[in-house]
């Protein structure tokens, strides 16, 4: 739709010439980016041109290096080379975070008087992290997708604040200084920042599906019929991704989180409690993201912190409802009831009964703690497992079975541990076991059982036996010194996870590493 965008906003902002030649103005792309995009374009171009071409920008180079080797997308062991990061990342990905790369380092970075483009960058940033990885959870195809579009959702504010700075400072001030809205955009400056943010991209000549999606994300179920399936799709991911930002940027404002938790339930068919998880886990990729961005982050609550709060609002809320029905003495029962279940279900995964990545995290750092303060001087084990060629069963069974082979799989964890041990489904199809006081041996031997009992248990749906196996990867830590004994157990637990992959799966690797 070349320029039927451009048409359908004519004549709602006078100075719509003015909206483009905001881009206009920003520098244009980097030769080096530009060669890269063509390449990528290119559909017999071979790695090594593309890492060639990469190591002409130190920078870029370095950002594309660190991304592939971040929990984004980090897999085994760690990459050195841009040939090894290329091949990882993949062409599309490639070109993506290029674009996304260069596009960040044109855009201004300290508030003015007329703009405050720290809280942009802010908003921005938590909008593009969530926005992956809601494509993750919701097992997308868009991933990087969703990315380059979180990071261009709230561009459309930039540009309005540059082609009518009275009229942005009008509505700013109307809204009690924050950014307006999209009612109060139309009201006062003609169209809004998704409408904006569509023209300019268009204008650079960005593919449909990134300009369409930021274009429509306010309002998914009115994405035109014709449009790609990808557009509805990425739409509502940043719709939820947008709204997570500002429950993240905002006060941990009850009435926000039952926002974001509605939008879950509605777009992902996702739990209050799976979604809180969501969020809590978002804070690692935040801060590891703002790094690859040149980003600065505030000093903020902890988002566990932030969710607390706003259950506590939203208990608050629903109290008031009780209150008008029971005496004082029923009403403090019911609030130390509820508050007891709702701990519970934010850290325990509804389709498994396992603790979530909340819970498996919340007990592996109270077993490191009491090592450091040395209350316990037992080791700790750590083991990572994955359901072998998960993803072709649930494409050839469906997803009823896939839930009902992750049930089975937990069942048989937790059957094969001791009472001091811990299971928790750590994500998708894999779980994380904490395994204390044990040697190499030992561990050796409760990967073993555990991946025994699941593969004796073939799963039985409809009448047909589903054979089912894992491949287990464990890390060993006899003396825990420091708190960086948490993600070194993990790295390490997943490095042997994938080892045991490339020995061809249904195997288990475990080692032995230096203390920590």
């Amino acid at each position: 739709m070349g320029g039927a965008g451009l048409a359908e906003s004519a004549g709602k902002l006078p100075a719509l010439q003015a909206l483009i030649e905001v881009g206009e103005r920003l520098p244009t792309l980097p030769a080096v980016a530009v060669e890269i995009l063509d390449l990528t374009r290119d559909p017999d171009v071979v790695v090594e041109e593309l890492a060639y071409a990469l190591g002409k920008d130190s920078v870029l180079a370095a950002k594309l290096l660190r991304l592939a080797n971040s929990s984004l997308f980090r897999r085994g062991e760690p990459v050195t080379t841009l040939v090894d990061a290329a091949v990882r990342l993949g062409l599309q990905t490639v070109k993506l975070m290029t674009l996304s790369f260069t596009l960040a380092d044109v855009i201004p970075r300290s508030a003015t008087a007329r703009f405050d483009y720290t809280a942009y960058w802010r908003r921005s940033l938590v909008t593009t992290v969530a926005a992956r990885s809601l494509a993750r959870l919701s097992k997308s195809a868009y991933e990087d997708e969703a990315f380059v579009c979180g990071l261009l959702s709230h561009i459309g504010e930039l540009v309005l604040a540059e082609t009518a700075p009275a009229r942005w400072a009008d509505a700013t001030s109307r809204n009690g200084g924050r950014p307006p809205g999209p009612a109060l955009q139309r009201e006062l400056l003609g169209l809004d920042h998704m409408e904006a943010a569509a023209l300019l991209l268009q204008s650079w000549d960005l593919p449909e599906v990134i300009w369409r999606s930021v274009r429509h994300h306010g309002a998914p179920d009115d994405v035109p019929g014709d449009a790609p399936e990808a557009v509805r799709e990425l739409a509502r991911i940043l719709d939820m991704a947008t709204e997570v930002a500002s429950f993240i940027g905002g006060p941990g404002d009850g009435r926000q989180l039952a926002k974001v938790q509605a939008l879950g339930r509605r777009y992902f068919g996702v739990s209050s409690a799976e979604t809180d998880a969501f969020v809590v886990a978002l804070e690692g990729g935040i801060v590891e993201t703002a790094m690859l961005l040149n980003t600065r982050l505030p000093a903020v609550e902890s988002y566990d912190f932030l969710l607390e709060r706003a259950r506590r609002q939203l208990l608050a809320v629903s109290l008031d409802t009780v209150a008008d029905l029971q005496a004082s003495t029923l009403r403090a029962q019911e609030l130390e009831r509820r508050n007891s279940e709702l701990l519970d279900s934010i850290q325990r995964d509804p389709l498994t009964s396992l603790p979530n990545r909340g819970g498996f995290d919340q007990f592996l750092r109270e077993a490191i703690d009491a090592r450091v303060a040395r209350r316990d001087a037992s080791s700790l084990g750590l083991l990572m497992l994955d359901v072998d060629e998960f993803k072709r069963l649930n494409d050839r069974h469906g997803h009823p079975v896939g839930d009902e082979v992750l049930r089975a799989v937990a069942r048989s964890i937790r059957a094969g541990l001791r009472a001091d041990s811990l299971a928790a489904r750590y994500g998708g199809d894999e779980f994380g076991v904490v395994v204390p006081g044990v040697d190499l041996a030992g561990l050796e031997s409760v990967a073993e059982r555990i991946r025994i009992r699941i593969g004796e248990k073939p799963v039985e749906v409809d009448g047909e036996r589903i054979a089912v196996s894992v491949t287990v990867g464990g890390a060993l830590l006899r003396t825990v010194r420091t708190q960086r004994a948490a993600r070194t157990l993990l790295a390490r637990a997943d490095d042997c996870l994938y080892q045991a992959k490339r020995a061809g799966r249904n195997c288990s690797v475990c080692r032995e590493i230096p203390p920590v």
